[in-house]
């Protein structure tokens, strides 16, 4: 038997079911919004390595040439420098 349940009715379940989450756990308004502009920015992160995987290996080859690098430790500078940049990247274009 299936019991046929108003778009309506449902939202305001689930609304219930939210503040009830919210008054049991003690959530925070700021810290839940918090959370969603960290997802934000990590979400903006992934098309924003296409950007930023050419200054890190531009460093990377600067660096191997000026103090000699290993390959190994090329590579690391490579992914951190990556990495950084895309989240610091990420991070101003969601705040300005």
């Amino acid at each position: 038997m299936v019991i046929r349940v108003s778009k309506k009715k449902q939202i305001s379940s689930l609304i219930k079911i939210c503040k009830s989450l919210i008054k049991k756990y003690k959530i925070k308004k700021g810290s839940f919004m918090m959370f969603q502009e960290i997802v934000i920015i990590l979400a903006m992160t992934l098309p924003m390595l296409l950007f930023s995987v050419y200054p890190g290996l531009k460093l990377g080859d600067y660096l191997e040439k000026r103090y000699s690098l290993t390959e190994e430790h090329k590579r690391k500078v490579v992914i951190f420098t990556t990495i950084m940049f895309t989240v610091i990247l990420s991070a101003l274009l969601h705040y300005l």
